[in-house]
């Protein structure tokens, strides 16, 4: 929680100077997240591959990371990163294993909850599955 304290002169009451407590919770700003779009190629079906997605606190306060998911079965997200992620450079890598269960072109979402700012964390996820 923050706590401020704020005097403000008021010029009807003879410039007399008033205390405003304030209070609430402070949210983090947006940590960094490279890629927003990961692209796993071509694979053949039933087979997989990985890459990662790597998370980055660049901020001045520790950050939480509580859910890591993906939206699709055929991305699946190691979930190493589920914790605290500390301030001033703290960072961390998800593996996305893609297998897909048939041709064509695959999506899904991966979606990091923390408690940063503009949260969830999205990451859009490509790949396509191939007969051979």
């Amino acid at each position: 929680m923050v706590k401020l304290g704020v005097n403000v002169d008021h010029v009807a009451t003879l410039r007399q100077a008033r205390g405003v407590d304030l209070s609430g919770a402070a949210v983090a700003p947006p940590m960094v997240i490279k890629p927003r779009r990961l692209g796993l190629g071509r694979v053949i079906v039933g087979a997989t591959t990985t890459a990662a997605v790597m998370i980055l606190n660049q901020t001045a306060v520790d950050m939480n990371v509580s859910k890591i998911s993906s939206n699709s079965p055929e991305f699946t997200p190691a979930l190493g990163c589920i914790g605290v992620l500390p301030h001033g450079g703290g960072n961390c890598q998800i593996v996305i294993t893609f297998k897909p269960a048939k041709a064509g072109a695959r999506r899904a979402v991966l979606t990091i909850n923390d408690n940063a700012a503009h949260r969830p964390q999205k990451v859009r996820l490509l790949g396509t599955g191939a007969l051979h």
